[in-house]
């Protein structure tokens, strides 16, 4: 049991790890968010936490094919899932932000980054989902397939998904266009788009002076 549940905690720890990212993306560029979607974040990740540690304590091992232990995979899958939907769709929405004020090399390089990160975190989650309900739903265990498993479990249900989105996420979030890895911190997270920021600000405070058609909802990005 000590190892299931050490298991589920550093799993538990990565969730929450990119929940903050997630986070820090969305108040960068919609403050008014702040609040609430700090409290949803908390709320998800207190409520997988309880879930998924209870299934580990109170099921014994020789349970763990189970329903109840299959539908706590279930859930773990279903929640990285989302989170890499959410980061897709964070993703999109910062991009698409990026795109519509200017085209500094500033923002050339921002627009890569984001582009790598969604797809590479969606990918790889999307994988872990795949992976982890392949026994609850279809009634397969990968572990008694030598073939497949030689090339599947443990790689592609625990390292893959997290080794990848891990270090493209670590490196960077706190990159400032040279390519070397600067920050680790949800301060800088958040950082690694405040130059954009500037520089989308003074381009579109030049086109309003130019045209006058740009609206103060770009500006505030």
């Amino acid at each position: 049991m000590f190892e299931r549940v050490v298991n589920r905690i550093s799993m538990m720890f990565f969730f929450s790890a990119f929940s903050v990212v997630v986070y820090a993306w969305i108040v960068t560029f919609d403050k008014d968010r702040r609040r609430r979607t700090k409290i949803m974040f908390l709320v998800w990740n207190i409520c997988l936490y309880i879930f998924v540690l209870s299934v580990c304590i109170f099921i014994p091992d020789e349970d763990k094919y189970g329903l109840v232990y299959q539908l706590s995979m279930v859930v773990i899958a279903l929640s990285f899932l989302v989170l890499g939907l959410i980061i897709l769709f964070v993703g999109c929405t910062m991009k698409a932000r990026l795109q519509d004020l200017a085209q500094s090399q500033i923002v050339r390089d921002n627009v890569s980054r984001l582009n790598l990160i969604m797809s590479i975190c969606t990918i790889c989650f999307l994988v872990r989902f795949i992976m982890f309900c392949v026994s609850p739903f279809y009634y397969v265990e990968l572990k008694n397939m030598p073939t497949i498993d030689a090339v599947l479990y443990p790689w592609f249900f625990y390292p893959v998904p997290e080794i990848i989105p891990g270090l493209v996420v670590l490196y960077f979030t706190g990159s400032s266009g040279g390519g070397y890895l600067k920050a680790r911190t949800y301060g800088n997270t958040r950082q690694s788009f405040s130059n954009a920021r500037g520089a989308l600000g003074a381009a579109v405070r030049y086109q309003r002076q130019v045209s006058g058609d740009i609206s103060d909802d770009y500006v505030a990005f």
